[in-house]
């Protein structure tokens, strides 16, 4: 296969905020493999190479946590996913740190979760405040490590939480064109004009979620094909958020049911790494969130072991972890061979 592997703005390849692969044993791999591997990045695609002639390849990218130039990124490899292979797959790159669509993609995949609701106007939220099952948590849809997410006991508590979290520049412009436009308006019109404005410019995506039962935790599960790495996040006293509480457990062992939960998921997102948060009840496994692209690696850096899926679906626990740049290559082995066999 002809593999293109496409680096960011820094000449780097991050898969990370701080993190970046170290491309040489991944391409060498590859290459041993037989694969056509090159090497690119964003600005030469965007204005140095013709996106239309790049055509049947497969296309390594890497991703960002930075808003603008995330969607710079999403532009590039929308229009190179329609004539080539893209790993991940685009709807991996468009759910990243996007939790409205990662709630879309779930549904659409029917992939088990807790209930969960979501707005696009402030009119639609706040209709629905009433009749929400409290307490429920409420996240803001972009954003990582438990940013812009609260908890809810209440409508009226919930509808103070959603008026908080937005964007106050935004609101101000938006007043001022509504003054502008009712300058133009008068009477009843003017007012309807106003209300519907407001709705539509003032309000943010937001993502609201039952709260969990007897919450202690999660844990994060990373997946690269047949291997796999497990930790248990905890609660700090009184939080009821476990991403970003720095209470990471690496010597826990992980229940078979949730590895087996995670690569269940990974399999049907077709991915060829991922990073999945669980919450696991009674035996019984909700995935929370997911990235499979730009995602943290403490649970390979700091773990204590690594899992290995056997031929019969089982997991077994071994001492130790592989590098960061070993398992991404293993994940990408794993899934080419399935790209190779479709």
């Amino acid at each position: 296969m002809k593999i293109l592997v496409v680096k960011d703005c820094d000449g780097q390849f991050r898969c990370h905020n701080t993190r970046y692969l170290d491309l040489d044993p991944i391409i060498g791999g590859l290459r041993e493999d037989g694969h056509e591997v090159s090497v690119t990045d964003y600005d030469a695609l965007a204005n140095r190479q013709a996106l239309g002639e790049i055509e049947g390849q497969v296309i390594f990218y890497s991703g960002t946590r930075f808003t603008e130039y995330k969607l710079f990124i999403e532009d590039i490899i929308f229009t190179l996913g329609k004539r080539n292979t893209l790993l991940p797959r685009y709807e991996i790159l468009r759910a990243h740190e996007n939790k409205v669509y990662q709630e879309f993609f779930k549904k659409e995949l029917g992939i088990e979760s807790i209930p969960t609701w979501v707005f696009g106007t402030w009119t639609d939220l706040r209709g629905a405040l009433p009749s929400l099952p409290y307490p429920v948590v409420i996240k803001q849809a972009e954003g990582s490590s438990s940013t812009g997410v609260a908890l809810a006991h209440s409508a009226e508590q919930a509808e103070g939480i959603v008026r908080a979290s937005h964007d106050r520049p935004s609101v101000k412009a938006a007043t001022g064109d509504l003054i502008k436009t009712r300058l133009k308006l008068s009477g009843e019109a003017s007012v309807e004009y106003t209300n519907r404005k407001r709705n539509k410019r003032t309000s943010r995506r937001v993502v609201i979620q039952k709260a969990l039962d007897r919450h202690e935790g999660d844990w994060k599960v990373y997946v690269f094909g047949d291997l796999a790495y497990a930790f248990f996040r905890g609660l700090k006293g009184g939080d009821f958020r476990s991403s970003g509480s720095g209470l990471q457990d690496y010597h826990r062992m992980p229940p078979q049911h949730v590895l087996t939960f995670a690569r269940q998921i990974y399999d049907q997102m077709q991915m060829p790494f991922a990073s999945f948060d669980i919450w696991e009840h009674d035996g019984q496994c909700f995935m929370l969130e997911f990235q499979g692209l730009h995602f943290g690696v403490n649970g390979i850096t700091d773990g204590v072991r690594h899992h290995r899926r056997q031929p019969d679906g089982t997991w077994t626990a071994v001492d130790g972890t592989l590098s960061v740049e070993a398992s991404y290559l293993e994940g990408l082995r794993f899934h080419l061979g399935q790209v190779r066999s479709t």
